[in-house]
């Protein structure tokens, strides 16, 4: 998902009280999956020019999990200006057809050979999805610590203070090394990680042997808490309903349904996680008087209440 990017740099005290929207020309003309598109292919140009102060702000939004400013649109104009932002991790695919995303700031190396797919990780957090190959094992390293599979979904922490190993699906392995001055060197037993759980490896400094890996279970809500990063955030300002309601339908199997007209063109500024639905209809239900009806187990009706 791409953002729009206006073609002014700043909201304007005129267009924000007058509530335009940019979907009333596009509705009348036919051409709103046009203005969809037109979004997308400006998403990365809008993402390159963020400032330090809108990343501390979303930081701070996704916290609290919501922040929306709405208003009625009474009138269509030319001079409108919106957009609509999708941040997402950077995803890449492998040369053996592994994927990783990288939390921001993360960075790795690849160094694949006919003997042992190497990934290191630099900095920061990462994602891997890895394609089967017993012949061929996929090992990441971070620091001193080694985490070796085979066909498996796993992510790799590298703190300040230590190194996590999530992992969600399949098993792994998951050694530390010792240094030269320990007694002896090498690298310590190994520790099988399964899905749901993880270990915590802290940095060896010692001269003898470090302590054995402690494998621990994570509960499904800490679990889902330290993988929120792989939801991609959406970013709105002066966005119509209508458009935020295409934007989640395409990040969730549950699909929402403007089911009034009169809402379309209701405008929301806010940051919000794209699984967040329900942060969404809590607002637009308690706020807005808009009744939300369930729909077997994958439609949302959205209606304005009599």
């Amino acid at each position: 998902m791409k953002p729009a990017e206006s073609n002014q740099s700043h909201e304007s005290p005129e267009a924000s009280a007058a509530g335009w929207s940019v979907l009333d020309w596009p509705r009348r003309a036919g051409t709103v999956d046009g203005v969809l598109s037109e979004l997308k292919v400006r998403d990365h140009r809008r993402r390159r020019r963020r400032t330090g102060l809108l990343a501390f702000a979303a930081g701070a939004f996704v916290g609290v999990g919501l922040l929306w400013r709405w208003q009625q649109t009474p009138a269509p104009s030319n001079n409108s200006v919106m957009s609509l932002v999708v941040v997402a991790a950077a995803h890449q695919t492998l040369p053996d057809g592994s994927t990783v995303d990288l939390k921001d700031g993360a960075q790795i190396e690849v160094t694949f050979t006919p003997e042992v797919r190497a990934v290191t990780l630099r900095r920061g957090m990462a994602r891997f999805q890895v394609a089967k190959n017993p012949h061929r094992p996929f090992v990441v390293t971070a620091d001193d610590v080694s985490v070796r599979a085979v066909g498996t979904a796993f992510c790799v922490d590298l703190g300040a203070k230590s190194v996590e190993v999530i992992v969600t699906e399949g098993r792994v392995s998951v050694a530390q090394s010792t240094p030269a001055a320990a007694a002896p060197a090498g690298v310590t037993a190994p520790a099988l990680v399964g899905a749901g759980e993880h270990v915590v490896v802290a940095p060896f400094t010692g001269t003898s042997q470090p302590p054995a890996l402690t494998v621990a279970p994570l509960a499904a809500l800490e679990l889902t808490h330290k993988l929120t990063w792989l939801n991609p955030r959406l970013e709105f300002t002066g966005t119509p309903l209508e458009m935020v309601v295409m934007t989640f339908n395409q990040h969730n199997r549950r699909q929402l349904v403007l089911e009034s007209p009169e809402l379309r063109n209701l405008q929301l500024s806010g940051i919000l996680r794209s699984d967040n639905i329900p942060a969404l209809l809590h607002m637009l239900e308690t706020n807005f008087r808009i009744q939300i009806e369930q729909r077997g187990n994958d439609e949302i009706l959205l209606r304005k209440a009599p």
